[in-house]
């Protein structure tokens, strides 16, 4: 077993909220929701999924531009989880709550394969070969899987243990070789696909907290650095003060660094990513006042060669785009979806 070494404690700091211009938005036809979004390796095509009252599609829009270079829209349905592309650009794999739709990069079906349970995370390898993270429902029994593109397993489905949530993580490593998830509220593990290491930390010791206190905070999400060295976790919090975020060793378990206190006694942090020379972290927050209306996201980018306050690029509610953010592979813009769009922003050297 690997604990957490150090704990900060930071105090309660209201948020920067920094002066930005207006995103580039992509607004989607009416009555279409936005699910999600990934880019091309090489940044010249974004892939949207989403639903309609009729159905759910994909599309792959060139960049710049946006411009729908092929668009499938007969499909069963999709689900949250961000499509996967292959790093020769050349398949696209989109989630179905119990099947996997597979495409090549000029709108050509090649398969559909069902799974019987529900696609949390899907990663490729660099042999065309596609990762799974998946779960039973309601039970949520967590399995790792591991796919020809035939629809046929390259190995029998592993069985990792049961977790207590499910959102919307960031588990595998860019090249597919580590695995992170958490199988209780305080528990995260990191699994070396190749050797089959495994490394585990409890929250509880970080926190120096009993089991009686430790419902309190809570892994909520979880991403990796892609270089593969750390990993940053969303918390939730029920306590003022306490970090949304922080982020971990991947190999000793230390504490590297805290940000975003809780405001408030039911905040917690959504979706992670590192840009792509792992420089920015951006974060979707959720803030929750004492009333269930009352609920505010924020969009939150923070430098990690600063020690400065974060970048606050929207806060609001219906007007704050803040879902499933994804740099492209330049690093110079995160894209974000809410509802019918996807918003462009501009990250500044």
């Amino acid at each position: 077993m690997v604990t957490m070494k150090r704990w900060v404690v930071i105090t309660a700091l209201p948020f920067l909220l920094v002066a930005c211009s207006e995103p580039r938005s992509l607004r989607l036809p009416r009555g279409t929701r936005c699910e999600s979004i990934a880019w091309a390796p090489d940044g010249s095509a974004l892939v949207v999924t989403y639903e309609t009252e009729a159905g759910a599609g994909v599309e792959w829009r060139d960049m710049p531009g946006e411009k729908v270079r092929w668009e499938a829209n007969d499909l069963h349905d999709l689900s949250f989880t961000p499509p996967a592309i292959s790093p020769d650009g050349n398949l696209v794999a989109a989630a179905g709550f119990q099947q996997i739709y597979l495409f090549s990069a000029d709108g050509k079906a090649q398969g559909e394969f069902p799974n019987e349970r529900y696609i949390v995370s899907m990663a490729w390898r660099s042999d065309d070969t596609l990762l799974l993270l998946t779960a039973t429902y309601p039970e949520k029994a967590l399995y790792l899987e591991h796919w020809k593109q035939d629809g046929t397993l390259v190995a029998p489905s592993l069985y990792l243990g049961e977790t207590e949530l499910l959102n919307e993580w960031r588990p595998f490593t860019p090249d597919g070789r580590f695995l992170a998830y958490p199988l209780s509220y305080d528990t995260l593990t990191v699994r070396d696909l190749e050797t089959e290491r495994l490394w585990e930390w409890d929250l509880r010791d970080a926190l120096d907290l009993g089991k009686q206190e430790m419902h309190r905070r809570k892994i909520w999400t979880v991403a990796w650095h892609p270089e593969g060295r750390e990993v940053a976790l969303g918390l939730h919090s029920q306590e003022v003060g306490l970090p949304l975020v922080m982020w971990v060793d991947a190999t000793t378990g230390e504490v590297l660094n805290e940000l975003f206190p809780a405001q408030n006694d039911d905040d917690s942090a959504g979706p992670l990513t590192y840009s792509p020379d792992g420089r920015f972290l951006a974060a979707q927050i959720v803030l929750r006042s004492t009333t269930e209306s009352d609920v505010r996201w924020l969009l939150a980018l923070y430098d990690l060669t600063t020690a400065g306050e974060p970048r606050i690029l929207c806060e609001g509610q219906d007007d704050c785009c803040a879902d499933s953010p994804a740099f492209s592979p330049d690093g110079t813009t995160l894209a974000t979806v809410c509802e019918q769009r996807v918003a462009f922003w501009e990250v500044e050297p």
